[in-house]
């Protein structure tokens, strides 16, 4: 059985954003008031004058913040931190390479800067920031090897633990070296621990004193319609019975889908990536487009 599933509502847009040069100081217009302006609000922005509130104790000012997929935590949170006051360089923490890369250039395009310029990013055998970097997206082997150069973290603000219900010891054990640099010579450190379902009770109580905070999420109606399988057919010369290929059944039913009623756009799934190039093949260029888990050079990018 193959499935449908289209969201109600108005289709999705892409809005690009202007914004000031970095400063030490809250900027005017504020990341999110600017983003207001255009008529978009993004649910992280609901919390964000009490997440600048909690930030603003310079002596061990730590959050545990939890909220939804989409919420836009990854994207603008450390934006609000570093327009919020925050002195030094904001990192945050990715569980993979491929999230690192990507964050970093959706975010500079958002603060309408170039890459490596305000917004970087670091990971094995990749970097992509200077002096200047404001915010620098790296993965935790990256960020314990900075901790072995840089044991005081000397000229970073912040430390963003981005997905942490990922655990992985590399990560628990990054987590405490920054609390025992808050409780020794980095007072002054913020740490920042987020997560889309993390159970944050047993977190909370490790963290204390900490702020716990949480932003809502957005529900959408959808209407989901089921498609019989075609039966395997033969060629009628005797040969074996023919399957059909799974780009001839995903652009059969992309079509279908596309002539229902406000269809909007559509994401299609698939394993891999013959299986997407296939797909595009059959239907022809015109109104699909390939989304790989590869970087544009080929390279493997750390899925």
């Amino acid at each position: 059985m193959k499935k449908i599933t289209r969201h109600q509502g108005k289709r999705s847009f892409r809005l690009s954003f202007h914004f000031s040069e970095p400063s030490s100081v809250l900027r005017s217009p504020s990341f999110e008031s600017t983003v207001y302006s255009l008529g978009v609000s993004l649910p992280i922005f609901d919390i964000a004058d009490d997440l600048r509130a909690a930030m603003a104790n310079e002596n061990r000012a730590r959050v545990l913040l939890k909220a939804p997929t989409g919420s836009g935590k990854s994207t603008s949170v450390p934006g609000i931190l570093a327009d919020g006051g925050i002195t030094g360089k904001i990192l945050v923490i990715e569980p993979r390479r491929m999230a690192a890369r990507l964050l970093a250039g959706w975010v500079a395009k958002q603060r309408n800067s170039a890459l490596g310029a305000e917004v970087g990013y670091a990971v094995r055998y990749d970097t992509k920031y200077g002096a200047g970097t404001r915010i620098i997206y790296l993965t935790d082997g990256v960020f314990q090897r900075w901790l072995q150069e840089n044991p005081t973290l000397t000229g970073v603000g912040a430390v963003v633990f981005d997905e942490f219900h990922e655990r992985r010891l590399t990560v628990d054990i990054a987590l405490a070296r920054c609390l025992d640099l808050q409780e020794s010579s980095r007072p002054e450190l913020r740490v920042v621990v987020m997560s889309a379902i993390l159970e944050t009770a047993g977190l909370a109580d490790y963290l204390s004193p900490a702020v716990t905070l949480e932003a809502g999420g957005r529900t959408h109606p959808v209407e989901i319609f089921y498609q019989a399988e075609r039966p395997i057919s033969n060629d009628r010369r005797g040969g074996p019975l023919r399957e059909t290929p799974i780009w001839e059944k995903m652009v059969a039913v992309c079509r279908e889908a596309m002539a229902l009623p406000e269809a909007g756009n559509i994401l299609m799934f698939l394993p891999g990536t013959h299986e997407t190039r296939r797909t595009i093949q059959f239907a022809k260029p015109d109104f699909l487009f390939g989304i790989y888990s590869r970087d544009q050079n080929g390279s493997n990018a750390g899925l």
